[in-house]
């Protein structure tokens, strides 16, 4: 998913969270305090994409995505979005 910001074409950020871990809670209410909008992910905590792996070495959430890049640890994502 790609939005328009201005003039160009930004992929949209992915959150790669899991509906009971409070550190994705974290950052699913950052992104909303501030309005901004962002693909969420759910995943199954029993059966973990592997992409997530890719994305995070340890397979935690939450992890934030964004044009091919990975954010990790919701307080690094929080401080992406400041």
């Amino acid at each position: 998913m790609k939005r328009e910001i201005g003039s160009q074409l930004v992929a949209m950020p992915r959150l790669w969270s899991w509906f009971l871990s409070p550190f994705s809670a974290k950052a699913r209410i950052a992104f909303a305090e501030k309005g901004v909008e962002v693909e969420l992910l759910e995943i199954d905590a029993r059966q973990r994409p592997a992409r997530l792996r890719e994305l995070n070495p340890t397979n935690r959430v939450p992890v934030l995505e964004v044009d091919g890049y990975a954010i990790r640890e919701s307080s690094a994502i929080c401080d992406w979005l400041e």
